[in-house]
């Protein structure tokens, strides 16, 4: 598993968003990823988690159940967006 951390601050002086912002992708149904990244979710606190693609893996869908039970849990402290 490698799991791989940035952190970014943008700026735009146009737009007053102080926002911390999770990006999450790649995931492929990797549930002690997932379970790994999400547990850095209390720490980091993010007012949005986005997960633009591949969180599960569709030619092999038994851990796609648990994937879709970490979501929701995580899901009741910080929104979660999917695409």
């Amino acid at each position: 598993m490698n799991t791989k951390v940035n952190n970014y601050i943008l700026t735009y002086n146009k737009i007053n968003f102080n926002k911390k912002i999770l990006v999450i992708s790649d995931v492929h149904s990797n549930v002690s990823a997932l379970k790994s990244i999400m547990s850095l979710t209390n720490t980091l606190k993010p007012d949005y988690i986005f997960m633009p693609g591949d969180t599960v893996d569709m030619t092999d869908d038994s851990d796609n159940k648990e994937i879709q039970n970490i979501l929701k849990d995580v899901s009741k402290k910080f929104p979660i967006y999917l695409s």
